[in-house]
């Protein structure tokens, strides 16, 4: 009860304030606290029904269980440097799909393990460099996320140097700023080509904006790849609007063969 009273005292305490977006009902607590989650999520919409409550997991394998206690969900792959960068695109796939079309705020990493564990290897749990940050973003956005917020500006404040957090900051502001120019192009309802064919370590997704189609392709990977990819109506043409440097795309025999540089972000214009 006590938790309750004060968990409804600092909703209706900030519930005005125009800098929130959303509720953040759910740091990564464990599934047996479920039925107070349920039942603050409950206060949450009854208190505030034009903002949606947001619950992040490292629980991956448990999403369905979380859906009653929120509106959008995500997870927290935190790779870096000691498990395959593709772990971000295999979490979101995850929980896209377990979410059920529910809206995804995905959380790559932006801190070093290094300094949360004692003792840790300098390589294996270092800070992500800017082109890995820039990697793990867009990973999210091509298995499906509909926000990225990055963890963690106080964390990287706090235990970085000035200097090895300016680069790091203004690295990370440069990744957001790349992201942001396609805001549009992601919020566009109008209907996309279905797209297939992606080879193991690449992934990506299609939109439609103003009548032109835009296809987002990442490298998943350390490596170079290829991938051949089956699209859902006929194009002519293919033109680099992001990644220009990291790709190779041209349309043979019917499909579309794109080349990609290790940790490669391409966003293709198709043209018809």
């Amino acid at each position: 009860d006590d938790a309750d009273r004060a968990f409804i005292s600092r909703l209706e305490a900030f519930k005005d304030h125009p800098g929130i977006i959303a509720w953040y009902l759910n740091d990564e607590s464990p599934i047996s606290d479920k039925e107070r989650l349920v039942r603050q999520y409950r206060f949450a919409r009854e208190r505030d029904p034009n903002r949606p409550a947001w619950a992040l997991l490292y629980q991956h394998d448990q999403i369905r269980d979380y859906k009653p206690t929120c509106d959008i969900i995500g997870t927290d792959p935190y790779p870096i440097a000691s498990k395959p960068i593709g772990m971000t695109a295999d979490y979101t796939r995850e929980t896209v799909e377990s979410f059920l079309g529910g809206p995804v705020w995905m959380v790559p990493q932006a801190f070093a393990w290094k300094w949360f564990i004692k003792g840790a290897d300098e390589n294996d749990y270092r800070m992500p460099t800017k082109a890995e940050m820039r990697s793990m973003g867009w990973q999210t956005v091509a298995n499906g996320a509909n926000g990225v917020i990055y963890y963690c500006f106080g964390t990287m404040l706090a235990r970085m140097t000035p200097d090895e957090f300016k680069a790091s900051w203004n690295g990370l502001c440069e990744v957001s700023r790349e992201m942001a120019r396609f805001i549009p192009v992601f919020l566009s309802d109008e209907d996309a080509p279905s797209v297939a064919g992606f080879t193991k370590g690449t992934s990506g997704r299609c939109w439609t904006k103003d009548g032109k189609t835009y296809l987002l392709v990442v490298n998943e990977t350390r490596e170079k790849i290829r991938t051949d990819l089956a699209l859902g109506a006929s194009f002519s043409s293919v033109r680099p609007v992001m990644g220009a440097d990291e790709c190779r795309a041209e349309f043979r025999d019917g499909k579309l063969a794109v080349g990609l540089k290790p940790l490669a972000c391409a966003m293709l214009e198709l043209q018809k």
